[in-house]
């Protein structure tokens, strides 16, 4: 949490809890806005995002709408972190859109894509989306406009403190 593991922050936001409204899950959300590094989460967006379209991305043919969204979401969050900087995107799409400031259109786009998501399986092909083709394409390489946060000098010690308190309670 520390160098801003992007996969930990979406743990602690994850909708599914199997222990709901436990009190180190507001903790540990509290200590990771407080040690986030934007840059650097949003470097692990892009590489995530680009590994996720690398094969289809630049291409004309169809693509599984499953493979939409894991290109998609990194390039929301790159999107989020540019704008909102020193916060954690959210870890749901529809929050995630919805914060994001995105066009009627790329809206519409994406409510069409989660439509056919829902009546398809997994593998199921979807025609491309050109303005969403564009959206990822753009936000996947403007990681360097994310604002990057010092180092809290104080982070490792509320860390530790934090793991003291969870293994003693």
């Amino acid at each position: 949490m520390l160098k801003s593991n992007a996969v930990i922050s979406e743990w602690i936001e994850s909708p599914i809890r199997y222990r709901p409204d436990d009190e180190i899950v507001s903790d540990l959300a509290a200590l990771a806005d407080s040690v986030i590094d934007t840059r650097s989460m949003a470097y692990h967006y892009a590489s995530l995002g680009r590994s996720a379209a690398d094969r289809w991305l630049e291409g004309d043919g169809a693509v599984p709408v499953k493979k939409y969204f894991y290109a998609l979401r990194p390039a929301l969050a790159i999107r989020w972190l540019r704008r909102e900087g020193g916060r954690r995107p959210p870890m749901d799409l529809q929050s995630l859109v919805d914060a994001v400031a995105l066009s009627n259109g790329l809206m519409d786009d994406i409510t069409a894509l989660v439509a056919a998501k829902r009546r398809s399986n997994e593998r199921s092909n979807s025609a491309r989306i050109p303005a969403l083709d564009a959206l990822i394409r753009d936000e996947l390489t403007r990681v360097d406009e994310v604002r990057g946060d010092p180092a809290d000098p104080c982070s490792r010690e509320r860390a530790e403190a934090l793991f003291l308190h969870l293994v003693n309670t």
